[in-house]
């Protein structure tokens, strides 16, 4: 079984007229500026789950406490993911993760019963990562993509986001 592992990144989202244009930067520095890589994707044998590990930058300027990152497991050529979900393990990141550091840890995608079969079959499978959004310290949401798991503040950040100062 080949495995392959990607990189992507989020797309902006807009919200109403007076705040646009913060919601627009803050959407372009989450984009540009947090990064997420799936490796290793694997199906656990036996199991109905696969796990791959996930790889975080935060190359902002922002303290950040949670993440929203969608995940896809891909098997072959299918036109349809076998597996869409949102990663649980960096919604919530016990002790934050700082401006300018990286993390990694073994991240979960529940299967059906059909999904595994699929994948346990397949010639190669990949993970394909998505960042959706970011949480600052206090759980208020920077961008304007929901959260999830409905944990953080329904209150959006006032922080702006910008470009970790190392990196300039």
């Amino acid at each position: 079984m080949n495995i392959i592992a990607g990189i992507f990144l989020v797309s902006g989202l807009t919200v109403g007229a007076a705040s646009a244009l913060i919601a627009d930067t803050n959407e372009a520095c989450i984009s540009a500026m947090v990064q997420a890589t799936a490796w290793k994707p694997q199906i656990l044998e036996g199991q109905l789950v696969a796990m791959y590990e996930l790889e975080i930058a935060n190359n902002t300027s922002i303290d950040i406490s949670g993440i929203i990152v969608e995940h896809e497991l891909w098997a072959d050529a299918r036109p349809i993911a076998l597996a869409t979900g949102y990663s649980q393990s960096a919604h919530l990141l016990g002790g934050g993760l700082l401006a300018g550091e990286t993390t990694k840890f073994p991240e979960y995608i529940p299967l059906s019963a059909h999904a595994a079969k699929l994948a346990e079959a397949a010639s190669e499978i990949s993970i394909r990562v998505e960042v959706q959004n970011i949480a600052d310290l206090q759980a208020h949401p920077v961008g304007t993509q929901p959260d999830p798991f409905a944990l953080w503040s329904a209150v959006r950040s006032e922080i702006p986001c910008t470009r970790f100062r190392s990196l300039d």
